[in-house]
């Protein structure tokens, strides 16, 4: 198990969240690709790429703050995008920006 398998693992546990994801800048900076996912989300879905400006990921990215969203149906800033991923039942979404040294 690699290390971000074993850190988005603990990360579902102590959220008790059904399924998550780990995304990673692409080497433009332009966009986040799906580094590791959730048991159960497929790999063909998850090689899609989520661009940085938009939703709350960009936010989050942007302003290295944590959002939550509880019903991401009702929220405006939320990227469509991600249905596809985590399936038609998502109801909510915790983003935080990882940083590392160096």
């Amino acid at each position: 198990m690699s290390v971000l398998q074993q850190v988005l693992e603990k990360a579902c546990q102590t959220l008790d969240a059904e399924s998550g994801a780990i995304l990673l800048g692409t080497p433009d900076a332009k966009e986040l690709a799906f580094a590791c996912v959730s048991p159960g989300l497929t790999a063909s879905e998850a090689e899609q790429r989520v661009p940085l400006e938009l939703g709350i990921i960009g936010w989050v990215i942007q302003y290295r703050q944590v959002a939550r969203i509880n019903d991401i149906k009702r929220d405006p800033q939320t990227y469509r995008g991600l249905e596809p991923i985590f399936g038609p039942d998502i109801e909510s979404l915790i983003c935080a920006h990882l940083i590392s040294p160096g």
